[in-house]
């Protein structure tokens, strides 16, 4: 009698760790289908666990050394007070310790290696960028922290994004002249 009852704890236990797993792949495929609304600072988890995990605390906002970090909604502003980066204003300048992420208590923001910064891509538009439309200007190319890894000049022409290399750190859009400005970062 004491056989049987262990075969069917371990076939409950086994079910049990089965039917975890399912609900596990389940709930992480629909996790990334949140399309992102905002930048947000390097290491930042995909958007609904950020969401979910950001308490808003401020503190990446205040170890960001160039101010770039600010809270959407402002302070106090509950579940919108989140970090949220501005390229036009600051844009992000890949600190080597990502001091932001150390500074996260609740874990939206994960350290990460610079080389592995994906905050987001750049993406030109032809039909306002100056370069494109045969004034000189390379601003947003020398001004690349990642060089031509993340963008480069087209022959005679102007800017192009290398997206595997661009971070999203948003240092094109911020010295860009054009108004609108001609290349903005798309979240990823």
């Amino acid at each position: 009698m004491e056989d049987e009852k262990y075969d069917r704890k371990q076939l409950f236990t086994r079910g049990l760790a089965h039917l975890k797993r399912f609900v596990a792949d389940v709930v992480e495929k629909r996790l990334d289908v949140l399309p992102r609304s905002h930048l947000r600072p390097p290491g930042a988890l995909v958007e609904s666990l950020f969401l979910a995990t950001c308490e808003g605390s401020g503190r990446c906002v205040g170890a960001c050394p160039y101010g770039a970090i600010q809270l959407a909604g402002g302070p106090g502003a509950n579940a919108e007070a989140t970090p949220v980066l501005t390229p036009a204003r600051v844009p992000c300048y890949l600190c080597v310790d990502v001091p932001c992420a150390r500074a996260c208590p609740s874990g939206p923001l994960t350290p990460i290696r610079k080389a592995d910064i994906r905050i987001g891509v750049a993406v030109v538009s032809h039909e306002t960028c100056f370069a494109w439309q045969g004034a000189e200007c390379e601003l947003c190319v020398k001004a690349c922290p990642l060089g031509a890894a993340a963008l480069v000049k087209v022959e005679d022409r102007g800017p192009k994004v290398i997206d595997s290399g661009c971070t999203g750190c948003g240092v094109c859009t911020n010295v860009c002249p054009a108004r609108p400005r001609a290349i903005r970062i798309r979240p990823v």
